[in-house]
């Protein structure tokens, strides 16, 4: 049945593909189902294999026993250990995002400073922007003179 479910939906996702080949979507499914496949493919090597191998061995194993697993889980009191691992790893993790967000308000605040300070800086005042001319001082004929025509 699990089969025919992913069968019916390769189906339809190939339709949508060929069929509206400019959509959002049939972009969305080209890249996940052709590209991206392609690019696992073509970069290959001997650890990504035996990754592969161990999942295609547990992922089974893990479909049929996992709610058995889960029950023996709790019952053992793994979910306590669990729950505190996740509060020591959320910690770890926390710290350094604690001082990405220190630095994120100090930056912050270092613009925020110099926006006030632009804003109360006083205006200066602009220069014309009329071109004026440099003007020659008057021609004065009042000075004395030495000689005389006559």
């Amino acid at each position: 049945m699990l089969l025919a479910l992913f069968c019916s939906a390769g189906m339809v996702a190939m339709v949508i593909m060929v069929a509206f080949r400019r959509t959002p979507a049939a972009r969305a499914l080209h890249y996940q189902l052709v590209e991206r496949p392609a690019a696992f493919l073509l970069d290959f090597k001997r650890r990504k294999l035996g990754a592969v191998v161990l999942v295609a061995l547990f992922v089974p194993l893990f479909a049929l026993v996992g709610p058995e697993m889960l029950a023996v889980f709790v019952l053992l009191g793994g979910d306590a250990a669990a729950i505190e691992l996740m509060i020591v790893v959320a910690a770890m993790s926390m710290s350094g995002g604690l001082a990405a967000v220190s630095r994120l308000i100090q930056a912050t605040t270092a613009r925020l400073l110099r926006l006030v300070r632009h804003v109360q800086r006083p205006a200066r005042p602009r220069a014309s922007r009329k071109r004026l001319r440099k003007q020659r001082p008057p021609k004065d004929d009042s000075s004395p003179v030495d000689w005389v025509i006559a």
